[in-house]
């Protein structure tokens, strides 16, 4: 997979193959991507909600589990309700935990490393504002905290793009699932990163020409549209990633 002009021609396949998942199904798909983004996203950020946050990631891998397997019944033409996909995971629940404690873990080895590099970061006074001298120092802060954040959760990427399925599909037992994971992550990195380009590009387009059309208009009905706008986009960015992760899965491990 070392060759760019394989890796762009995968990289298109794949691209449209979550169009092609998500077109099947556009309604359910954009609902598993709103039950993401309200458990683990906006769930976790809600004040004195600090214990949320440790039980989503415990519980993510099952999640992604289930959302992959909501693309794959799509693929195959399978039904299959959600009581019952659940009821079928139950055997590896236990070892989808386990991953999840791990995945936490390394979060809180994340933040004990970048610890000194949040402390840095100003404090913003609500009544004053940002001043000059603050944003200076937040972007030269900013940006290496940003930089090291991206280097450090790669490894935790790589090692559960791929295990849960393992986990659940295929019987693994948890670090032979985090190896297999990890390696066949590195050895796709390629194409993986031309998809993901892709699918990036292609909903910022599609979001900053949304933009424009909104931008034409006036008063209300452009300042309900926005908000609405945004989340859609949001929304479909989370649903094609995760047809992105399963089709991955599905042509890699065959």
């Amino acid at each position: 997979m070392s060759s760019f002009s394989s890796s762009l021609q995968w990289g298109t396949k794949w691209t449209r193959e979550c169009l092609r998942l998500f077109k099947l199904a556009p309604g359910p798909a954009m609902l598993v991507a709103l039950a993401y983004v309200m458990l683990f996203i906006l769930s976790p950020a809600m004040p004195n909600m600090a214990w949320l946050s440790v039980l989503t990631v415990v519980v993510w891998p099952v999640f992604m589990v289930m959302a992959v397997g909501f693309y794959r019944n799509l693929d195959t033409g399978q039904v299959q309700s959600v009581s019952a996909m659940f009821r079928s995971l139950q055997p590896v629940v236990p070892s989808l935990f386990r991953l999840g404690f791990l995945v936490l873990l390394y979060i809180w080895m994340m933040r004990f490393l970048l610890s000194a590099d949040i402390e840095r970061l100003p404090i913003i006074d609500p009544a004053v504002g940002l001043t000059e001298a603050q944003a200076q120092r937040m972007l030269d802060t900013i940006m290496p905290l940003l930089i090291k954040s991206s280097l450090l959760l790669l490894p935790v990427l790589m090692a559960t793009w791929f295990s849960p399925m393992l986990l659940a599909y295929r019987q693994y037992k948890l670090f032979p699932a985090i190896k297999h994971s990890v390696l066949s992550a590195l050895k796709y990195m390629l194409p993986l990163s031309v998809t993901w380009l892709l699918l990036t590009a292609g909903i910022a387009m599609a979001t900053v020409l949304a933009g424009v059309v909104i931008g034409l208009l006036t008063g209300k009905l452009a300042a309900l549209l926005l908000p609405m706008v945004v989340l859609s986009f949001f929304l479909l960015a989370t649903t094609l990633m995760m047809a992105f992760q399963y089709i991955t899965y599905r042509d890699i491990f065959r």
